[in-house]
């Protein structure tokens, strides 16, 4: 907790470059644990679109997890300045309401498209 970044040198510290702050804070080692989560995340997300026995399905799951992805290379990339500066937040850490919320129904469509289809019971 004793970086000194957020303290003025980054803009929006607590949003748009909230992977500085962490690497800052956390360190390498930190910062490998938080790409290696979100790297699962991904993987799960493709295993669970390969599993799908509807096209519609598969692309709904491929679209959510591709998004979610791709976010998360912007937002890395921009933070070790490998692109420019775009405001794109990291999903499910930097703070604010509607990305978060927007990652969150993601994952959560995401966990329903998990269950068999026959335990779905409901729309998806």
């Amino acid at each position: 907790g004793s970086g000194t970044q957020k303290l003025g040198y980054l803009p929006m510290a607590s949003t748009d470059t909230i992977f500085a702050i962490l690497g800052e804070e956390l360190g390498f080692i930190g910062s490998f644990v938080l790409l290696a989560l979100f790297a699962v995340l991904i993987w799960r997300g493709f295993a669970i679109a390969r599993r799908q026995e509807d096209l519609f399905f598969t692309l709904v799951a491929v679209g959510l997890v591709i998004s979610i992805a791709i976010t998360v290379f912007v937002h890395v990339g921009v933070c070790t300045r490998l692109g420019p500066p775009t405001g794109q937040p990291l999903p499910l850490v930097s703070y604010g309401g509607t990305n978060l919320f927007a990652t969150m129904f993601s994952c959560g469509v995401l966990l329903k498209m998990s269950r068999p289809p026959s335990s779905r019971g409901g729309v998806l």
